[in-house]
């Protein structure tokens, strides 16, 4: 189905933005049944990428698009997030979007083969050539950029702006506010003839200015900043093609229900969904089209507490729209209770008090653990499906002290009992710790007590010792 978009990339462009969750990420516990049918979700596609950790804002983007094949990295574990979108990446990553990408892959064939013109020759690497005929045919670009050749340089706001505008179909309404005032206190740097299409583009909503009422059309795009934009145009076009859908729905069905699954019987092809505190059921048809998150799937692929809407006809369902409740949330343990699988955390000087799925993916450090070895304190980021915790990321608690030590317990666990200041603490010993001496490696025996010693303390456990005296 061809998308069909409007109103679409409202200030994708400004960034950093807020990210919609869309898929669970796991290694060895739930992976929405979806992705589960498909072969499953790839097991940290955005930790492949080893530069783009302080960009949290964008890794879920990142990792969607990577998914989708929108967008890929520089290498296999490169992102190269800072680095400037070109010309030719940006129309490719706007035409995929779209859903012209097997137009450009069979306009590369024919070039291939000779029976098509290769417009470019050597001077732009095959894979793009495809996508700049598709570019070239759905007026995106035209024989001017051609004659230019300069895919390979930077795409700018304005270009893209100008990419977009004309992708959407848009470029006659465009050419009308050649002349218009822009609102923008940086209108003297935008090009004359890109006039219109910022216009649009701004008053459309679909790409905004800056905080400081500009819009900077010379500024490249990043390649980070792009993620997000494409993952916001993914999006916003499967929340374009429901809203038409519910508009024809309107008109021709009787009833829309809205609410959340409480029952699923695949054998009889029913779903019990709770609308209004009442359960109501209803009756999967084979012709009923049954989508989620925008995607389409199978009456196997819905679970128990998926919010759905129902729309009947007839007395007949004839679509199922339904979405991954999933949530994120980043704080501190407060406190961690094995025997009811539950996780308290403090989240913006919240407490909040979540239970933990049975097959929770739970790291420490990006390393698999048991759900004991976590710690108060402990910072935390948690996903959630259906209001239960699917998976737990920590990071340990990293101290150091200095004080004197006054009593050494040599035993199946060694402890260290150290004076700091007027308090007095006691940690168990790493069995791995490392001790030295001035610079000497030394071992736990060596030890004394009434020495002023450093130690560095992981999830109050000493790793390392050093003895001053």
């Amino acid at each position: 189905m061809k998308k069909i978009v409007s109103f679409i990339l409202a200030v994708m462009l400004v960034l950093p933005m807020t990210l919609t969750p869309s898929y669970a990420k796991s290694k060895d516990g739930f992976i929405p049944p979806g992705l589960a049918k498909k072969g499953g979700l790839p097991p940290g596609i955005a930790k492949k990428f080893r530069d783009i950790g302080e960009y949290e804002w964008a890794q879920r983007s990142i990792e969607r698009m990577y998914l989708k094949g929108i967008i890929k990295g520089m290498n296999d574990n490169e992102f190269a997030p800072s680095k400037n979108v070109t010309k030719i990446e940006s129309l490719a990553m706007i035409i995929r979007t779209m859903g012209w990408d097997d137009e450009a892959n069979e306009c590369l064939n024919l070039i291939k083969k000779g029976k098509k013109d290769d417009k470019l020759e050597k001077k732009l690497q095959d894979w793009g050539k495809g996508y700049i005929e598709v570019a070239l045919d759905k007026g995106i670009i035209d024989e001017v950029d051609i004659w230019q050749d300069n895919f390979t340089a930077p795409a700018t706001r304005q270009e893209v702006a100008k990419y977009i505008i004309r992708a959407l179909g848009y470029e006659e309404e465009a050419q009308e506010y050649m002349k218009e005032d822009l609102r923008f206190k940086d209108t003297s740097a935008v090009q004359i003839g890109n006039v219109g299409y910022i216009y649009l583009i701004d008053k459309k909503e679909i790409m905004s200015g800056y905080p400081d009422n500009t819009f900077r059309p010379n500024q490249s795009v990043k390649r980070v900043e792009m993620a997000k934009l494409i993952d916001n145009l993914d999006e916003k076009l499967n929340d374009e093609e429901i809203e038409d859908d519910d508009d024809k729905d309107e008109v021709e069905t009787k009833e829309i229900f809205k609410g959340r699954i409480t029952e699923l019987d695949l054998k009889d092809e029913e779903i019990v969904v709770k609308v209004d505190n009442k359960e109501k059921l209803f009756e999967i048809e084979n012709n009923t089209v049954i989508k989620i998150d925008g995607e389409k799937e199978d009456i196997e692929d819905l679970y128990v507490g998926m919010n759905v809407k129902i729309i009947v006809e007839d007395e007949k369902v004839v679509k199922v729209y339904a979405y991954y409740n999933e949530e994120e949330y980043k704080g501190t343990i407060l406190s961690v209770n094995v025997d009811k699988d539950e996780l308290k955390i403090k989240v913006n000087n919240t407490e909040k008090t979540f239970k933990i799925d049975e097959d929770a993916d739970i790291e420490l450090d990006e390393e698999n653990v048991k759900l004991d070895e976590l710690q108060e304190g402990m910072e935390v980021e948690v996903e959630l499906k259906d209001g239960k915790i699917i998976e737990i990321n920590a990071e340990s608690i990293i101290k150091e002290y200095e004080g004197k030590l006054i009593e050494k317990i040599e035993g199946k666990v060694n402890k260290l009992t150290i004076k700091i200041d007027e308090d007095t603490k006691t940690f168990e010993v790493d069995e791995d710790v490392e001790i030295e001496f001035d610079d000497e490696d030394g071992e736990f025996e060596d030890l004394k007590v009434g020495s002023e010693v450093e130690v560095k303390v992981v999830n109050n456990i000493i790793v390392e010792i050093e003895v001053e005296d």
